[in-house]
C-alpha cells in the first residue's frame, strides 16, 4: 500500500499489477503454511462479503462478452478480486494475531505514516512545483490526485486514532500512530477536498458511535489535529500564491515553507502524545460527566451549525442548487475547503443514469461509461473515464446485476465489523477504526472515481475484513482448512494472469521511450504487447503514434486501422486518420472526421482538421 500510495495510488496497471500479484503470492505462502484459525461458517456477513466480491470480479469478467473496452473489464476484474484479498487477508491477518487482533490495522497506518513524511520531505526540499501541487495549488502528491490523496490519509485517521487510544499498545506504537493520525489530518487539509468535508462529517460521526470510550476517542482526536490545524495556514498560503502566478513558479517558496512547518508539526505531535500518555492514567471520567459532556457537545455543535447555516432546509436547498450550477469559482476563497457544493458532477451522473437505464441488468460493460460520456457530454472542457461515484460506476457499467453485488458486499462487511464491536476491547477497537475507515470510503467514493483507486479502496477493504475476522474465530488451533490445496491453485493461477498485461503495458511504455533510439526494437516490443494482450487496442495506437512521429505514413495508417477493428468506439485512432488523409485524400479525412463528430462530438481539435481539408480542397 505503502508503494501504491507513492506511485499515483496504484491506478495505473504498471503499478496495479505487480501490487496485486504481490498480495496473490502472499496469500499462497499462507494458504501453504501458515494456521487457518477461523471460519466463515461462523458469520453469515463475512461470507456475504467475500462471496459478494468474488461474483462482481465474475460478473465484470463476464461483461467483456459485451464491453467496447474488453480489456479494460478484463482488468476491473482482476482490480476486484485483488480487493476481495484483501478482505481475505484482513481476515487471516487478524485471526493470526489473535488476542493483539488491533495490531491488523498496523499496515495501513504504517503506509500512511511513510507516505505523509516522504510528501513532506519531498515538499520541503523541490525546486519545482508541478509534480506536487494541482494548478490551484493544492497538494496532489504522493496519489496525483488532490481527492484521491486526502482519501488515501483519511482512510488511515481511525485506525491511526484507534490505536493511538488504545493503553494495551505499546508506547512507541501508540506514539507513531498518534503522529501518524496527525500526519494525515496535515496532508488532507493541504489537498483541500471539498469531497473530504462530508465523508469526514459522516466517519467522524459512525466512529464516535461505534467507540466503547466515545469521549476519551474524541479526545485523542482533537489533540491529533491540535497541530494539523495549523496547516490551513499553508493551505491557505499556497492557494493564494497559485492564483497570483503561473505555472505555479511563484509557489514554491509557500511549498517548501508548507513541507518545513510540516515535520516540525510532526514533532510537536508527539511531545503532545508522550505528555498525553502521563496524564492518561489520572483521567477516570465517570459515566454521568461522560453523558453531560456529550450532552453539552452535541448542543455546542448544534448551535454552531445554525449560526453557520441559518435555517438548514433552505441551507440544504442552496447547496442543491450550487451543485447543478456547476464548477464553482473559488478565486475569492482563502482555500478550497468551502461549503461551496457547485460540482461537474451533475453531467456526468446524468450520463451515468442514463447509461443504466439503456440497459439495467447488463450496463454498457466495464471501461464502456468513458465512450457514452463522450458522446453526450455537453461541456467541451469536461474529460471523464469514470462515473465519479462508485455506486453510479457499478450501475452504468455492470447494471443492477453489479450494483447489487457491490452492495452485498459492503453491507455485509460493515454488518460483520458492527457484530465485532461486542467481542471484547480489542475486537472494539478494531472495529471503530475499520467502521470510521470504512464509512469514510463509501461516502467519499460516492461522489468520486476512488473505485480503481487501489491505494484508496484497498485498505478499507483490509480493515473492515480484519474487523469481521473475531466473529470468525475458533477456540481450537487448526492447521489445515478444507479446500485449502484447491484456493492455493486457484491463487496461484490468479496471480500468473496478472503478468501477460503487466508485461504488455511495461512494453508498450518502453517502446514509447526509446522509439527515437531503436526504432525496430519499438515495433518488436509492440508486437510482443500484442500477443500478450491481444484485448488492448493500445499496442496499435502507440505504433501509429510513432509511426507518425517518425513520418512512416504508411504504417501508422495501418497501425490507426487495427486500433479501430478493435475499438470502433473509441474516437482516437479516427482522429488520426482524418489527420494523415487532410492533405492529400480529403474525401477519406472527411468520412474518419464524420465518425469523430459522432463518437465525440465536442473534440476541440474538430475545426482544426476541418480547415487542413478544406485548404486542401482548395489546392487540389
Amino acid at each position: 500500500m505503502t508503494w501504491w500510495a507513492l506511485k499515483s495510488g496504484g491506478y495505473f496497471g504498471r503499478v496495479m499489477y505487480p501490487g496485486v500479484a504481490l498480495l496473490g503470492l502472499g496469500l499462497v505462502v499462507l494458504l501453504a503454511a501458515a494456521p487457518w484459525r477461523a471460519s466463515l461458517a461462523l458469520s453469515s456477513r463475512a461470507r456475504l462479503a467475500l462471496y459478494s466480491l468474488l461474483a462482481l470480479g465474475f460478473w465484470s469478467l463476464s461483461s467483456a462478452l459485451w464491453s467496447p473496452t474488453p480489456d479494460i473489464a478484463v482488468e476491473d476484474a482482476q482490480r476486484i478480486v485483488g480487493y476481495a484479498l484483501f478482505f481475505g487477508l484482513g481476515i487471516w491477518g487478524c485471526a493470526l494475531l489473535g488476542r493483539r487482533m488491533e495490531l491488523s490495522m498496523l499496515p495501513v497506518v504504517g503506509a500512511a505514516g511513510i507516505a505523509a513524511i516522504v510528501a513532506l520531505a519531498a515538499m520541503s526540499g523541490a525546486s519545482e512545483p508541478l509534480p506536487y501541487l494541482e494548478d490551484d495549488g493544492t497538494l496532489q502528491y504522493p496519489l496525483g490526485y488532490r481527492n484521491a490523496n486526502a482519501a488515501f490519509f483519511l482512510i488511515a485517521l481511525w485506525p491511526a486514532i484507534s490505536l493511538a487510544s488504545m493503553p494495551r499498545v505499546a508506547t512507541a506504537g501508540r506514539v507513531g500512530a498518534f503522529v501518524t493520525a496527525s500526519a494525515c489530518i496535515q496532508i488532507a487539509l493541504l489537498a483541500q477536498s471539498r469531497g473530504s468535508i462530508l465523508a469526514m462529517a459522516a466517519a467522524l460521526l459512525v466512529y464516535i458511535l461505534a467507540s466503547r470510550r466515545r469521549l476519551l476517542a474524541l479526545a485523542w482526536l482533537a489533540l491529533a489535529a491540535l497541530p494539523a490545524a495549523f496547516s490551513l495556514l499553508d493551505a491557505a498560503a499556497l492557494f493564494d500564491a497559485a492564483k497570483a502566478t503561473e505555472n505555479l513558479e511563484g509557489a514554491v517558496d509557500q511549498m517548501n515553507a508548507a513541507g518545513r512547518s510540516g515535520l516540525l508539526r510532526l514533532g510537536v505531535a508527539a511531545a503532545i502524545c508522550l505528555v498525553a500518555l502521563r496524564l492518561e492514567p489520572r483521567v477516570r471520567p465517570s459515566v454521568v460527566w461522560v453523558r453531560r459532556v456529550a450532552i453539552a457537545a452535541i448542543v455546542v455543535v448544534g448551535v454552531g451549525v445554525i449560526a453557520i447555516v441559518g435555517n438548514p432546509v433552505t441551507w440544504i436547498g442552496d447547496r442543491a442548487e450550487e451543485f447543478f450550477e456547476g464548477e464553482p469559482d473559488l478565486s475569492g476563497d482563502a482555500t478550497r475547503l468551502t461549503f461551496n457544493a457547485g460540482s461537474n458532477r451533475s453531467e456526468i451522473w446524468r450520463v451515468a443514469l442514463d447509461v443504466g437505464a439503456d440497459d439495467p441488468i447488463f450496463g454498457e460493460g466495464g471501461g464502456g461509461f468513458q465512450f457514452r460520456f463522450n458522446r453526450e457530454r455537453n461541456d467541451p472542457d469536461q474529460l471523464a473515464r469514470d462515473a465519479h461515484s462508485v455506486e453510479l460506476e457499478m450501475f452504468s457499467e455492470l447494471g443492477v446485476v453489479g450494483l447489487a453485488l457491490f452492495g452485498a458486499a459492503v453491507v455485509g462487511a460493515f454488518a460483520g465489523a458492527i457484530r465485532a464491536r461486542r467481542l471484547g476491547p480489542s475486537a472494539a477497537a478494531l472495529s471503530g477504526g475499520a467502521l470510521g475507515a470504512g464509512t469514510y470510503w463509501l461516502v467519499h467514493s460516492s461522489i468520486d472515481w476512488f473505485w480503481p483507486y487501489p491505494a484508496v479502496t484497498a485498505p478499507a477493504f483490509l480493515l473492515l475484513g480484519a474487523a469481521v475476522a473475531p466473529t470468525l474465530l475458533m477456540p481450537e488451533r487448526t492447521s489445515r482448512a478444507k479446500g485449502r490445496r484447491a484456493l492455493l491453485t486457484v491463487t496461484a493461477v490468479f496471480t500468473l494472469t496478472l503478468v501477460p498485461p503487466l508485461l504488455s503495458e511495461l512494453l508498450v511504455e518502453r517502446s514509447f521511450d526509446t522509439f527515437r533510439a531503436d526504432t525496430e526494437q519499438a515495433y518488436e516490443d509492440l508486437e510482443l504487447a500484442r500477443d500478450l494482450n491481444p484485448l488492448s487496442d493500445m499496442p496499435a495506437l502507440t505504433e501509429g503514434s510513432i509511426a507518425l512521429a517518425l513520418r512512416n505514413r504508411e504504417r501508422a495508417i495501418a497501425a490507426f486501422r487495427e486500433a479501430i477493428r478493435m475499438r470502433p468506439e473509441e474516437y482516437v485512432g479516427h482522429f488520426f486518420l482524418a489527420l494523415l488523409y487532410a492533405r492529400d485524400d480529403p474525401g477519406q479525412a472527411r468520412v474518419a472526421l464524420a465518425v469523430v463528430s459522432e463518437l465525440n462530438p465536442l473534440e476541440a481539435r474538430i475545426d482544426e482538421i476541418r480547415k487542413r481539408i478544406a485548404a486542401a480542397e482548395r489546392k487540389g
